[in-house]
């Protein structure tokens, strides 16, 4: 008997919970300020609004930043364990060059490589780069 009732009440509770999750996957979404349900989300709030459209606006430097410590966290330890091993030298536009420890010396005596600085943190994965080439508003600086 036990085991009709729990199949009977686990088949209408995965009925349930598979009807409730396609209605949140047909849902409309709203992703960082931009979306189908930003609208419905944020209702009548002119905050919700605000804080939507400063999200939607920043969303382009965050794809690009997130890029960024993608290429870096995860192809750093590929090019260091090459032979020669290399280093991830990062461009102004956040590309990256892998450059040999001696490319990396020469562009550092010649002033076209600078030195990052070290911190910590998940924002922070630049100081984990030790080393940037030194171009446009930098190399004017010089």
């Amino acid at each position: 008997r036990r085991d009709i009732l729990a199949s009977s009440l686990g088949g209408a509770s995965l009925a349930t919970t598979q009807a409730a999750l396609g209605a949140v996957i047909s849902a409309p979404f709203c992703e960082q300020g931009q979306g189908a349900g930003c609208d419905e989300l944020a209702g009548d709030s002119r905050l919700l609004r605000e804080l939507q459209e400063k999200s939607s606006a920043k969303r382009e430097e965050r794809d690009r930043a997130s890029l960024e410590r993608y290429n870096f966290n995860n192809f750093s330890d590929y090019f260091a364990a090459g032979f020669p091993p290399r280093r991830l030298v990062r461009h102004a536009d956040g590309t990256f060059e892998a450059l040999t420890d001696a490319e990396i010396d020469a562009g550092l005596k010649a002033g076209k490589i600078g030195r990052g600085s070290f911190g910590t943190g998940w924002t922070n994965y630049a100081g984990r780069n030790p080393f940037y080439f030194i171009e446009g508003d930098d190399a004017a600086a010089t």
